[in-house]
């Protein structure tokens, strides 16, 4: 069974007693507080926080920053600073088994792909700058608009925005 055959949804009260590391991804945490919001909070020594999720057919599988950060090993960055790293990390991902482990990782993968800059920014206002969901909306609007005058050639669909006849808007 594929990922479209089989989608998975957050679920932050799911039992994940008895799961364990069945494999990694490598992703952007950004891109994770995008598409599922800030992690739940974990153990606060071997991670700082997770996203929980299950399938249609009942497997959980979980998200997490495994011995990534100074709770862990003062040699690693601080939470903050391994959460607003702009590249992409490895998390860890964790399951009962490592069945279905393949078509998650392809799901959030592909949802990751399909994010716009728009939605990033507004994201990031509002998980690390605290503003509300209409604010970063806003802010976020505002500053793609100015950079699509500065460089129209350079403005993309990929940016969240199209332009038409001189003028920009929202997708």
């Amino acid at each position: 069974m594929n990922c479209f055959d089989q989608p998975f949804h957050l679920t932050p009260n799911a039992d994940i007693n008895g799961t364990y590391k069945v494999g990694d991804i490598h992703i952007r945490f950004l891109d994770l507080v995008t598409m599922f919001g800030m992690p739940e909070e974990s153990d606060g020594y071997k991670t700082s926080g997770e996203w929980r999720f299950t399938s249609n057919s009942g497997k959980v599988f979980t998200i997490y920053d495994w011995k990534r950060t100074h709770l862990y090993d003062s040699s690693l960055p601080s939470v903050e600073e391994f959460r607003e790293h702009p590249e992409a990390q490895t998390f860890s991902v964790g399951g009962h088994e490592m069945a279905g482990i393949g078509d998650f990782v392809r799901w959030v993968t592909n949802k990751a792909h399909s994010l716009t800059a728009f939605q990033r920014r507004v994201a990031y206002l509002e998980y690390f700058e605290g503003m509300t969901t209409s604010d970063a909306q806003g802010v976020a609007e505002v500053e793609i608009r100015e950079f699509a005058e500065k460089y129209p050639t350079l403005v993309t669909a990929s940016l969240g925005i199209v332009t038409a006849h001189g003028r920009t808007e929202p997708i």
